[in-house]
């Protein structure tokens, strides 16, 4: 990334890793929300399990529909 810094009546342009002074390990652990991450996390599964279930209703009607046949 590039940071455009204006001092006076001069333009300096300087190369700053901003991620690495952000993303430092201190403040990546007061970022982390384990709260936050359990909830998606059992939505993703709940969701999965929702969806295997209607597929798996699915499934057994059309099999019961090629029976009549």
């Amino acid at each position: 990334m590039v940071l455009v810094i204006k001092m006076a009546e001069e333009v300096q342009t300087m190369a700053v890793d901003i991620k690495g002074l952000v993303y430092t390990a201190d403040t990546v652990e007061f970022a982390k929300n384990n709260k936050e991450e359990f909830e998606v996390l059992n939505g993703a599964f709940q969701g999965n399990y929702a969806y295997e279930e209607r597929k798996s209703l699915r499934d057994l009607k059309l099999a019961r529909i090629i029976d009549m046949f």
